[in-house]
């Protein structure tokens, strides 16, 4: 694939952006967050400490943005369940066995899956607070309204239901 010199600026030039951006943050360069958590907790956590309500007039609510892009791709990505392959035994004959190991996969201990669940529920909090300082609280939203008043009255309705109630219907 040929790389014009125009296409090669436009590449440095959006890599060199959100390295700055990056910066701005509080996110270190380099930092791989997917395998670093904790690093853009604490990023976050110091963005909303600087910045307690970024409302729509907000001047640093673009930041806010971004940021609540980059938690949203790491939350997805933050546990990752083992994945063992067969590998590209090519790499094995020409002798490179670190390259083998690698594209066999990797295998992780329950111990390290419970770790990355433990990581993902600290985003997910940061998210949530991330949410409420722009105003996208979750008790202001329209269809958890909707839900919860849908909830209310079908318990002022049935005042006897117990959980176990439903389980006899067919579906």
């Amino acid at each position: 694939m040929k790389i014009t010199k125009q296409q090669l600026r436009k590449i440095i030039s959006e890599t060199v952006l959100l390295s700055e951006t990056q910066v701005a943050l509080g996110i270190p360069h380099g930092v791989d967050l997917k395998n670093n958590p904790e690093v853009l907790y604490s990023a976050v956590m110091s963005f909303l400490g600087n910045n307690p309500n970024l409302g729509p007039s907000s001047p640093r609510r673009a930041d806010a943005e971004l940021l609540m892009r980059i938690l949203n791709n790491t939350i997805q990505g933050s546990v990752r369940y083992s994945q063992i392959g067969q590998g590209n035994s090519d790499l094995l004959h020409d002798g490179d066995v670190e390259g083998f190991m690698a594209s066999r996969g990797y295998q992780t201990t329950p111990e390290e899956t419970e770790y990355m669940r433990e990581e993902q529920g600290k985003l997910k909090m940061v998210q949530r607070a991330l949410g409420q300082a722009m105003g996208q609280d979750t008790a202001s939203n329209d269809r958890y309204q909707s839900w919860r008043s849908s909830q209310r009255d079908f318990f002022r309705s049935n005042p006897n239901y117990r959980p176990g109630d439903n389980d006899n219907l067919d579906y």
